[in-house]
């Protein structure tokens, strides 16, 4: 019986830790993913800034 709930224990525990880092790697994921996000964001508010600079520029 002991033998048996050593494994169950050692199963269990490796279940945990490989719940724990498929999170952490989803948190990875998303925290690149968000980031990717902002910096094309910015990129684009950049783009139309510098487009606007440029109209106006023409128009003087």
């Amino acid at each position: 019986m002991s033998q048996f709930s050593q494994t169950d224990l050692e199963l269990t525990s490796f279940m945990i830790e490989f719940e724990l880092k498929q999170q952490l790697e989803e948190e990875r994921r998303r925290r690149e993913h968000e980031e990717e996000e902002r910096k094309k964001k910015e990129e684009e508010e950049d783009d139309r800034r510098r487009e606007e600079e440029e109209r106006e520029r023409r128009r003087q």
